[in-house]
């Protein structure tokens, strides 16, 4: 009977452990996913201010070419 009170404390302090491991596992992968995402986010800033600018420029280069191709009409 005593046997099998330590076999189930043991069993139980296991538990805690690996719940105290998980715990804190979980904690640094989710500041680790965090982290990431954050950077995820900055990088889509970055490429959305890209965008913007080379579709300015697009557009800036799109009237130049339509004002050239009206004067060669001419």
């Amino acid at each position: 009977m005593t046997e099998d009170i330590s076999k189930v404390l043991s069993l139980s302090g296991l538990k805690q452990e690996d719940s105290n491991k998980l715990k804190k596992w979980k904690e640094e992968e989710y500041s680790k996913i965090r982290s990431d995402l954050e950077l995820i986010l900055e990088g889509q800033k970055i490429n959305q201010k890209d965008l913007r600018l080379g579709f300015i420029g697009l557009a800036t280069q799109n009237s130049e070419l339509l004002e050239l191709n009206k004067k060669l009409s001419q």
